[in-house]
């Protein structure tokens, strides 16, 4: 049983965010049911997938970095 290498850690990386894509609508419904906060879940869903294509955008940044050490 060897180490685990950068290809691997990136690819339980994205597959983590991937689980998190799915709980965005789940918890943005959550919050948005909350008193104290005055919107709505498309609001929080909508922040959040931007927030979640600058993360996506950044992996595959890393990932053409990765490739080109190689």
């Amino acid at each position: 049983m060897g180490t685990v290498g950068r290809k691997a850690e990136l690819g339980v990386a994205i597959i983590v965010l991937g689980l998190l894509a799915l709980l965005l609508p789940w918890s943005s419904a959550t919050v948005a049911s909350l008193d104290f906060v005055p919107s709505d879940a498309y609001s929080i869903l909508t922040g959040t997938v931007y927030a979640l294509g600058i993360i996506v955008i950044l992996a595959g940044i890393a990932v053409l970095r990765l490739k080109e050490e190689e």
